[in-house]
């Protein structure tokens, strides 16, 4: 019995050895070397916010690394950023966050975004949250408002913004023609339109607009914030069974997620000494309490999780896809 237990032990370690020596070989590739945060918008905003917050502690989290720069490159709804996190070396030194709303990207086939989400190496995911659709009272202070005014201008990045789909959606399933998306309007770009009057609404999980005055929820998705129970869920305005997939996709795109994520093919060892770090850093206390006082969700969701989540999304029976796609690509 004793050498049956010895025997098995052994075959343990011989399983384990080279895993648990890639790890700790691993611990040490970050020694004296600088990881790059690449952020897919301006600065200010909320991405860049929790590109910085996450910057400032995970440092600690990946012994020996030197430093820790943030980058912002901001373009066509996301799109540039993210491919620049795609084509990436994939050595653990760049990863970054980008808009989950360029599944609709993805899925659109938009020309010259080559992108395979489900293939990123997916490190971990904070700010899951509520996502609303906010409207300057002045065009719109409901829902039922909304359908009925004219000509209404959504600030967006391009056609990877959250609420660039997500409206061109929404607009489909109610039969509205009265919205025009207008792109440049990107991180803190947004607000300062919101706050000039050059744009009507804006998709944010931010509630600063609104308690600033400039701005009111009309939709929700992923949950309602306190003192707003009158403000609809999507699922509330589209209840029935047939528009059930598009509410489901809707609220995965823009459920608040700040998804950080590195190039395909990152060493399994490093992605997770990645992922461990990324998990140390959200749930450490100070980031925490930093992300709650901009009126920001914390929180946290391993990358396997979220990666498993993205590709039950992106499959999807055809006939849902097929129909996304032909929203999206409609002028």
């Amino acid at each position: 019995m004793k050498r049956k237990s010895i025997l098995i032990s052994l075959s343990l370690l011989v399983i384990l050895f080279p895993v648990l020596t890639g790890y700790a070989a691993d611990m040490s590739f970050y020694e004296g070397k600088i990881v790059t945060i690449i952020v897919a918008t301006s600065p200010g905003g909320n991405y860049d916010l929790f590109a910085r917050q996450v910057a400032q502690y995970i440092k600690q989290y990946l012994p020996g690394c030197k430093a820790i720069i943030v980058k912002n490159v901001p373009g066509a709804g996301h799109v540039t950023g993210a491919m620049a996190i795609a084509r990436a070396k994939p050595d653990g030194l760049t990863i970054g966050l980008f808009n989950m709303s360029l599944v609709n990207v993805q899925i659109g086939g938009l020309e010259g975004a080559k992108l395979d989400l489900a293939n990123m190496s997916w490190i971990g995911v904070t700010g899951r949250g509520p996502f609303a659709i906010l409207a300057s009272p002045k065009k719109a202070k409901n829902w039922e408002e909304f359908k009925k005014a004219d000509r209404i201008i959504v600030g967006v990045s391009g056609p990877g913004a959250a609420a660039y789909g997500y409206l061109k959606l929404v607009a489909d399933m109610a039969g509205l023609k009265n919205i025009e998306m207008l792109g440049g309007y990107g991180g803190g770009e947004a607000d300062i339109g919101m706050m000039r009057g050059d744009i009507h609404v804006i998709g944010s999980p931010s509630f600063e607009l609104v308690t600033q005055g400039i701005a009111v929820p009309i939709i929700f998705s992923g949950g309602k914030i306190k003192g707003y129970e009158h403000v609809p869920l999507l699922q509330e305005i589209f209840p029935e069974k047939k528009h059930k997939p598009l509410v489901d996709y809707l609220g995965f795109i823009v459920g608040g997620v700040r998804a950080f994520s590195g190039p395909p093919d990152i060493p399994p060892e490093r992605l997770q000494l990645l992922r461990d770090a990324f998990r140390k850093t959200v749930q450490h206390p100070e980031f925490v309490a930093n992300i709650l006082k901009t009126g920001q969700n914390a929180g946290y969701e391993s990358g396997q999780e979220f990666k498993e989540s993205l590709e039950g999304i992106l499959g999807m029976p055809p006939d849902n896809l097929s129909k996304i796609k032909a929203i999206l690509a409609a002028k």
